[in-house]
This record gives C-alpha cells, structure tokens and sequence, in this order.
C-alpha cells in the first residue's frame, strides 16, 4: 500500500500527530510525507518513508493523487476534501476536534476522523458516524519507562511558528522567559532546551554560551527523554500534556503561545485543578487565531516585568516542591489520563488498519 501523509505548518502537534500516526501503520507500507522544511527534524527516521517538502496543491494532486491508495493527515480538513475525489482512503487523525467552531462537510463523506478525547470531544463525535474517539495518542506500557535517574531539567518551547507566529512574537516569548531560563542554568547543569526553528534562533541569542544545551528532537527522542527527566516545563500544547502526564513526570506548563494552548491550559486548570500552570498569564479569549495571538503577544509586552517575574517564582515553586506534593500531581494525573480512555494508539491502530483494508 502507498499511502500520502501530510501535515500542517503550525507548531509541533500536527507533525507530531503525524508521526504518531505512521506508527500505526504496517512495516510495508510505502509512505511519502509532506512536511514543512523546519519541521521534517521532528518526524522519527523509519523504513519506506519518503519525506518532501513540496506543497499539495491541486496540480500535484491531478498529477500524483491517483498513486495513492490511502492518505493520512492531520487536521486538515480543506486537504482532505481536494483528496477525496482523487483517493479512495483518507484518516484524518485530529487532536482539536474540540476545538472548530464548525465542523467540515468532508466529515460526512466516506472518511474517519480519529480524534484524540479531551474536554467536550465525546459529546460533539457523537453527532458525526466517520469521528471515532480514542484516548491520548500515546502507546500502551508509557508509565513502566519511566526511570527518572537522569537528573535533567527538559525545556520543550514548542514547535511555535505558524501563519501567525513568527520571529517578533518568538523573541517576545523568549524575553518573557529569560529570567527564569537564567535562573535554572544557574540551580542545574543538566538542563536542555527543546523546540521550533524560530523558539530556538531567539534563545540561542539570548543564551549565547548554552547553544549544546538546544535542539530539535525527533519525536521518539523527545517522548523518550520527557519520560526520563527530573522535571519537564512546557509550552502546553495537547500533545505536550498528554506526554508527560502519562508517564508521570513532574510538570510546568509555560504560558501560552496561540489560542488552542490558552483554552487547553485554562481547561486543564479548571477541571482539574493543576497547580504547576501559567494559565494566568493569557487574556480573555475571544476571535480569530490570528487576533488572538496579535492580544496575546501585546498582552505579553505590555506586562513582560511583572509576567516573566510571577514566572520565575511560580517555577521556582513548581521545582522546590516536596516529594510528596509531586507525588500527589502524578496520582492526579493518572487519574486525568484514565478519564481520557488511557493509552489510545492501539485503539486508533485497530480502527485505521479495519477502515484501510475494507
């Protein structure tokens, strides 16, 4: 089987997603992924796949979309109607299906959308037969890796650029951190940093002296080394709450970068109460990505003195915490996670193989 894979260019979780989704697939499959040029790092090196970083549009549709037997995105609903007419298999894997405002009219058609569960997702699958509902894309067995010896602090600043995300909102986000950057390099010597292109550049000037210190990990890296560290602060994509709750290890969700993370983070401190956020830190919610992200980074400015000093302290808290207190979080959050169905992969595995080979 030949199958598309795609992915958007809005931070890690769409490619992420993808990646969690190619190991679903049979060895033998022969895969040709379509990945932005910064992102194509983070997808894990497997047999039979081709990366490119071509755009799918209409012509390279009408010229290759007949090789294909099957498509697999991520997201992408505009994608997968301009597929549908040309392939006879699509699987849209969708870690935001709580999110759209409106559902896509492709939904309807002869696809499955298999949505990772969070806040509100049950009840709005239950109106669409192709949406199947799993837990959190991640295998089972994640928690026995555990080892936690390494002594390391992670730093994940997310994938980060996007069409509303770019260079100036990067630096704004850096500057925000700064402080309490400095001030974990100056308590722990094993501290990394992980993230995006633009994330990156923008901490490399600040940190001139740590640039061994900062990386792009390929997904199977970051998931084994997220498992493993001492703490991990994040920025709080879903996939980045997902990962480290499941595995147990202590965690402080950074501020918010875009409008899915705010809403995620600000769910996540309702509902259950997490202590280690910077929810605080964002606005009211409300409109479009795109003003949303212009509020949030003049939000930022605005308050950078005050904001990056609440984050140092609240950091500072979240790393001097007992034992006990953490091991607390942890018990909750395995709670969280078995709310959620647990482990999904083999779940999503059983619906994708049934769906492609009918």
């Amino acid at each position: 089987m030949r199958v598309l894979a795609a992915t958007q260019d809005f931070g890690f979780g769409p490619t992420s997603m993808l990646n969690r989704a190619l190991d679903l697939l049979p060895g033998e499959c022969q895969v040709d992924a379509f990945v932005p040029n910064h992102l194509c790092g983070v997808l894990d090196v497997r047999p039979n796949l081709k990366i490119n970083t071509e755009i799918i549009d209409s012509s390279f549709l009408l010229k290759y979309g007949h090789k294909y037997d099957a498509a697999i995105l991520t997201c992408d609903y505009d994608l997968a109607a301009k597929i549908y007419p040309l392939i006879g298999k699509i699987a849209v894997f969708d870690m935001l299906f709580w999110f759209w405002p409106t559902i896509h009219k492709v939904v309807s058609k002869d696809i499955i959308v298999i949505a990772q569960d969070y806040y509100g997702v049950q009840e709005r699958a239950r109106n669409f037969k192709t949406v199947h509902v799993v837990g959190p894309l991640l295998p089972c067995g994640s928690s026995a890796s555990r080892i936690n010896n390494s002594g390391e602090i992670l730093i994940n600043l997310g994938g980060f650029t996007s069409p509303h995300n770019g260079n100036d909102e990067a630096s704004c986000y850096i500057n925000l951190l700064h402080p309490t950057l400095n001030m974990l390099i100056k308590r722990n010597e094993r501290i990394s940093f992980m993230g995006g292109a633009a994330a990156l550049t923008a901490l490399k000037r600040l940190l001139p002296d740590n640039h061994a210190q900062v990386q792009l990990l390929r997904h199977g890296e970051a998931r084994e080394r997220i498992a493993n560290v001492a703490a991990y602060l994040t920025a709080p994509g879903l996939g980045s709450i997902y990962e480290p709750l499941l595995v147990g290890t202590p965690t402080f969700f950074l501020p918010p970068t875009n409008l899915t993370q705010t809403l995620q983070l600000k769910m996540l401190t309702e509902n259950l109460a997490y202590p280690w956020g910077a929810s605080k830190f964002a606005p009211e919610t409300g409109g479009c990505e795109a003003d949303f992200i212009a509020s949030l980074f003049s939000h930022y400015i605005e308050n950078l003195k005050d904001f990056a000093h609440d984050l140092q302290n609240q950091v500072c808290e979240f790393i001097d915490a007992p034992e006990a207190e953490k091991k607390q979080v942890r018990q909750t959050a395995n709670e969280f996670i078995n709310y959620f169905g647990g482990a999904g992969e083999p779940k999503a595995r059983e619906i994708m193989l049934k769906y492609l080979n009918e």
